[in-house]
């Protein structure tokens, strides 16, 4: 019975790091796609930008 139970509490152990572990993950992964979404509007903002100043010329 001991051995089960601390098989049960090593797995339920295990199991919130597992969850702690992907709340990170998807932490960053939603901080990383944000940072991505910027950097594409940056791009494009230059891009038109570079596109005015070409036409002004």
């Amino acid at each position: 019975m001991t051995q089960t139970k601390t098989q049960t509490t090593d797995e339920q152990n295990a199991l919130k790091e597992a969850q702690a572990q992907i709340k990170k993950l998807q932490k960053e992964l939603k901080r990383k796609d944000k940072a991505l979404a910027e950097a594409a509007v940056l791009l494009v903002l230059q891009k038109k930008y570079r596109a005015l100043l070409e036409d002004e010329a």
